[in-house]
Parts: C-alpha cells; structure tokens; sequence
C-alpha cells in the first residue's frame, strides 16, 4: 500500500482515524503502521508530515519541532 492509498483507508474509517489520533509518539504510530502492514510507510509519512494535516494525525496544527520530537524513536 502506498501514502495516498494508506491515507483514502483511513479516511473511509472513523475507527481508524481515531486510532491514529491518539498515538503519542512514533513508537505508538509505528505500532499502529505495522498493526496495518504498513510499517514501510513510516519514513515518507515523517517526511511528509507536514503535508499531512487533517485534524486526525496527532502532529496536526503542531510545529516543526513536535513533529521532529514525535517521530524520533
């Protein structure tokens, strides 16, 4: 599964967006990519997390620096 297709499934999951919402840090979302067998997108999704800013990734409306500090593991 790509980025785009990973984020259409969460998108058409209530379930799942909250479930990704309430990681609190990259241990917790790592669990949770590789509980999807998608533990292959953690490096483009921290790459990319800026882009990636609907109200249900925990980074959302948060700075540069807690991004960086939520993803380091």
């Amino acid at each position: 599964m790509d980025l785009i297709d990973f984020v259409n499934y969460i998108e058409n999951n209530s379930s799942l967006m909250e479930e990704v919402k309430d990681c609190k840090n990259g241990d917790d979302f790592l669990f949770f990519l590789k509980k999807y067998d998608c533990e292959n997108l953690f490096e483009e999704i921290k790459s990319r997390s800026r882009d990636l800013s609907a109200v249900y990734w925990p980074w959302s409306k948060l700075d540069r620096n807690y991004r960086k500090k939520f993803f380091n593991i």
